[in-house]
């Protein structure tokens, strides 16, 4: 015998399906420039710093429900590494640039 209590099958089975991926455009070439002229001005934009001197950059578009990261020295400078939905939801791999 199977219970759920408050909700019906079917609404609990979405919570155990995997988190989809998003299918962006964006490759470690491209800077906050490029990401502005592709899909426009974010929300707000955040930085954090990390250890090496370098910062991360959060450009926020909730409309779009999810968060662009950019890493660098300056916002300028910085280099598109992924994009964060309710979990990381798009990233690539940096060779030689985390050493």
């Amino acid at each position: 015998m199977v219970i759920f209590r408050d909700a019906t099958a079917g609404a609990r089975a979405r919570f155990l399906r995997p988190a989809s991926r998003l299918s962006l455009p964006f490759t470690a070439h491209d800077d906050y420039e490029s990401v502005v002229d592709r899909i426009g001005y974010p929300e707000s934009t955040r930085s954090r710093p990390t250890f090496d001197g370098r910062a991360l950059y959060l450009l926020r578009y909730p409309d779009r429900a999810f968060t662009l990261v950019l890493l660098g020295s300056d916002r300028t400078h910085a280099a598109y590494i992924g994009a964060l939905a309710e979990r990381p939801s798009h990233s690539l791999r940096h060779p030689g640039r985390w050493t």
